[in-house]
């Protein structure tokens, strides 16, 4: 199997993409910890075309035969305390027919060099969605030598 990663950096570009991730999304909203939440596209469209072109964030997508097939968003920030950069995942999803083929390691992959060649000292991912736990911490871990670092809680307020 061969996919194509490739780069979303225009409004334009995020607009075009986001009407075909249009159907992952929704995959990935139902599966998700976050189906119970109001889904607001609007506002979800609006935030991917400032993304698109913002210096600190990168759209990243993976295609098989031109049909999306998986995504990851991430960004660059530092913390209120220093000046270094650091990396962090926002979303990641490949839809369950196309996991187990690379395709997120890619996405992983690709991220990671946009993140140093940008000047992250460090990278942070994270599962939050509740899709494909144990498998995000198989490729952190034993593809991407990652170790854990800390725990996040939620709870209904």
């Amino acid at each position: 199997m061969s996919f194509e990663i490739y780069r979303v950096d225009t409004a334009e570009a995020a607009m075009e993409d986001y009407d075909r991730w249009g159907e992952v999304v929704v995959g990935m909203y139902a599966e998700s910890n976050y189906k119970g939440s109001k889904l607001n596209t609007t506002k979800a469209k609006a935030t991917l075309a400032v993304w698109a072109e913002s210096p600190k964030h990168l759209l990243v997508g993976a295609r098989l035969e031109g049909v999306p097939v998986g995504f990851l968003i991430g960004q660059l920030f530092s913390t209120w305390f220093g000046d270094d950069i650091f990396a962090k995942d926002i979303l990641v999803f490949v839809p369950d027919p196309h996991r187990k083929n690379g395709i997120a390691m890619a996405l992983y992959q690709h991220f990671f060099r946009w993140a140093y060649h940008e000047g992250a000292v460090a990278g942070y991912l994270s599962t939050s969605t509740g899709i494909g736990t144990e498998a995000a911490k198989h490729i952190f871990e034993n593809k991407l030598g990652l170790r854990q670092h800390a725990h996040t809680y939620k709870g209904d307020m």
